[in-house]
């Protein structure tokens, strides 16, 4: 449940499982809002290296709310991550499939979502 965002009802079967074992030494609500956050993390990551970044930050933006200690921008994250992708997907395309021209059209739309990206020609 907490991996669907459904902190209330997570947050009660810890409740029932303490109540069953109560040795279980565990803060219910920290432990569901930790399991919805990187729940959403890794979400958000899926969502990325398919291309979908506006999905993507909403993903990361959630993971967020139930941690903000994560500290990250989930604009920049989500564009790193696809554009980490499109730079694998290129490498495929010219080393395997020899696509050059396609290659070289995920390498610009990888470096146009992340300008600090460093694309190496010794990745082709």
């Amino acid at each position: 449940m907490a991996k669907k965002g459904d902190i209330k009802n997570a947050v009660t079967n810890y409740q029932k499982a303490i109540l069953l074992n109560p040795s279980l030494k565990i803060d219910p609500e920290k432990e569901a809002k930790k399991l919805a956050s990187e729940a959403f993390l890794r979400k958000g990551e899926d969502i990325a290296i398919s291309g979908d970044i506006k999905n993507a930050i909403a993903s990361y933006q959630k993971a967020l709310e139930f941690n903000p200690a994560l500290g990250i921008n989930p604009e920049k994250e989500a564009k790193k991550i696809a554009a980490e992708e499109l730079v694998r997907r290129g490498k495929l395309l010219a080393q395997d499939e020899g696509k050059i021209l396609e290659a070289i059209k995920a390498y610009d739309e990888a470096q146009s979502l992340d300008p600090n990206l460093k694309i190496s020609a010794l990745l082709v």
